[in-house]
């Protein structure tokens, strides 16, 4: 059990090789372990350093994954005797939780790591088509979430990590795993199709906004995508607007930029956005 160092949060760490090992290598008649039985796992999960293990596996594993012909059930039912025959406990995910933490654990955000893949996120982002449209839908999310209702909804749906699953362009057993999962022809398939529904929801957003313009003025940006002058500051939404005005002389480049951004960004034009201040105010 470990901790965040910034927060409370506590953390659990799954333990890759010996899930991996039911998960992905329990069927495979090459791996030099083959066949895995409970007695040979458990001396496994007992010589393992720390006092906690945990295995976390899809519960496609056991008659999806692994079909009952390979043994797998068996192995379930034999598990639990082989572990408390070696003085080896379970627990609850809020009784390992309730643990006193061991130390801290920090997973910066240029660092993330998951059990995928490389660990990394290039099951997720690894090829510009992924990257693309995650960055549509991080754009949308601040504009759905002003929105709300079954706007916010739709995004959400969208945002399900399988959609990014499925357009990795990975090759080997790697690639073959995210085939095994994906319900579309191909990679580039799945991009077009979720380009596609991402263009539908723009236009849902759009509509939107058309019928309550007010909500547009709640919108807030993230730093990234904020218009920043040549004075270090920035704008991030259309309340901010008549300050940055104040600052950038008329006719000049800035201010064009700014219209440029405000048309990229939020759809409107300088003239629209100052009439929705005026006409939005609390």
């Amino acid at each position: 059990m470990y901790q965040n160092p910034l927060c409370g949060v506590r953390l659990l760490l799954r333990n890759y090789r010996l899930s991996d090992d039911i998960g992905f290598r329990f069927g495979d008649k090459a791996w030099d372990q083959y066949p895995l039985t409970a007695d040979k796992y458990a001396e496994w999960v007992k010589a393992t350093p720390g006092d906690l293990v945990l295995i976390a596996l899809d519960y496609e594993t056991f008659g999806e994954h692994h079909w009952p012909e390979s043994g797998i059930y068996e192995f379930l039912r034999w598990l639990p005797k082989e572990l408390s025959r070696r003085g080896i406990e379970f627990l609850s995910a809020s009784d390992a939780l309730s643990l006193t933490p061991k130390g801290l654990y920090d997973v910066p955000p240029w660092d993330t790591i998951s059990w995928a893949d490389q660990r990394d996120l290039s099951a997720w982002l690894g090829n510009q088509m992924q990257r693309e449209a995650f960055n549509v839908l991080r754009r949308y999310y601040y504009f759905a979430r002003a929105l709300g209702g079954e706007v916010l909804e739709e995004w959400r749906v969208l945002s399900i990590s399988d959609h990014l699953y499925y357009m990795a362009t990975k090759y080997g057993p790697e690639g073959a795993v995210h085939a095994y999962f994906s319900h579309l022809g191909s990679p580039y398939e799945a991009f077009l199709t979720y380009s596609y529904a991402l263009y539908l929801l723009g236009l849902e957003i759009r509509e939107g906004f058309e019928k309550e313009p007010c909500k547009l003025v709640e919108v807030r940006l993230p730093e990234d995508l904020c218009f920043h002058d040549s004075s270090g500051s920035k704008t991030c939404g259309l309340r901010e607007l008549p300050k940055t005005l104040e600052r950038l002389p008329r006719e000049s480049d800035q201010r064009r930029w700014l219209e440029v951004w405000l048309r990229d960004v939020f759809g409107i034009g300088l003239e629209r956005a100052l009439e929705l201040l005026s006409a939005c105010r609390d």
